[in-house]
């Protein structure tokens, strides 16, 4: 199984439109995905009509946690909506408080991905994300203070890493909203390419009005508009993580 989490300390970058889209992606081809959210704004699990479901908060206490099949062969584990929060505080002062989530899922089985959509804070939740993840996808919003916040998301990951010993490694940087009527997207789509030519997924998903429509309908932009320029861009993003690896 590969543990994929969606992560950046930015906001509005397309976390969650990339985690369900990516989700339904591969679970239309063939492959059992869990997406688990990991925010206590709980969009992921408003999208399919399950806010308020004790879901990663339960995780996190030791509980069993309400999963629903919302397609087929893609489960989803609601986050608990501010109930993870309450757990956030319960489990400050927990022994081994980081690998809780990791303790919870370790028997999970007969599953080919499970993907983590993410908050933008720096919280134990997000820890307990980067603990039990194996992979991590960096969603880049086309403005400059994207920039900032993906340095602050590596300073992030680097730092559970070297205080958990835990090794996760970054499938790729995804670049968003690129938006090819405005100099700025390609200036720092440019910018982002210099510095990291390996790690930029081929794949640019663009500024998209369908793909923002969708959500408000509970449905993947493969469901909504599949000719869409959406799509197209989902369609090879979840080839290109199909072909991953290493």
């Amino acid at each position: 199984m590969k543990k994929i989490a969606i992560i950046s300390t930015k906001g509005g970058v397309g976390k969650t439109t990339t985690s369900f889209n990516v989700g339904h992606g591969l679970s239309l081809n063939g492959k059992r995905v869990i997406l688990l959210d990991c925010d206590p704004q709980s969009n992921l699990a408003d999208i399919y009509d399950l806010e308020g479901e004790d879901g990663v908060n339960a995780l996190l206490m030791g509980k069993r946690a309400y999963m629903c099949e919302v397609r087929r062969n893609l489960f989803l584990i609601p986050s608990g909506g501010r109930k993870l929060l309450e757990a956030e505080w319960e489990i400050a002062g927990s022994k081994e408080r980081e690998k809780l989530l990791s303790i919870a899922l370790e028997d999970l089985s007969n599953c080919d991905y499970a993907i983590l959509d993410c908050s933008s804070s720096m919280n134990l939740v997000n820890i307990n994300a980067l603990v039990f993840a194996d992979m991590v996808i960096v969603p880049v919003g086309m403005d400059y203070f994207s920039i900032s916040g993906l340095k602050q998301t590596f300073e992030l990951i680097k730092d559970v890493c070297r205080q958990t010993n835990h090794q996760v490694r970054l499938m790729g940087i995804l670049a968003t909203q690129f938006d090819t009527r405005t100099r700025i997207s390609r200036e720092i789509y440019g910018v982002l390419s210099k510095l990291f030519p390996k790690e930029m997924f081929k794949t640019v998903i663009h500024v998209n009005t369908r793909l923002r429509e969708s959500p408000a309908f509970g449905k993947s932009i493969f469901e909504y508009d599949i000719s869409s320029h959406g799509a197209r861009d989902y369609i090879k993003l979840t080839a290109e993580i199909l072909a991953y690896e290493r």
